[in-house]
């Protein structure tokens, strides 16, 4: 489905508080936000939206501009933080699964 989805009161303590109330206002209908890949120095534009069922979500794009591009596998380990001070989404892979 092209999406990665983060969790609620993480969004909500390390985020959103960051974000000014325009932007918080938009968050149902989706907000287009900057991820930029600290590995590879490739920042992407995506879309950033908090669904009915109240999860946070990265929609749309993400299988392409990272799982694919990565080569992101099952139980690879990932880390993704808002960056105060680009007005962004910072992300790393940070451990590969064991091959199997």
């Amino acid at each position: 489905m092209s999406r990665l989805s983060l969790a609620k009161n993480l969004v909500e303590s390390h985020i959103l508080p960051h974000w000014d109330a325009a932007r918080r206002a938009q968050i149902h209908a989706g907000v287009r936000v900057s991820v930029f890949d600290c590995d590879t120095n490739n920042e992407y534009a995506m879309d950033f939206k908090r669904l009915r069922n109240r999860a946070y979500m990265f929609i749309k794009k993400w299988i392409p501009n990272v799982v694919k591009r990565r080569d992101l596998k099952l139980n690879d380990e990932i880390g993704i933080y808002w960056d105060i001070h680009n007005y962004r989404f910072n992300f790393s892979v940070l451990n590969r699964a064991p091959m199997e």
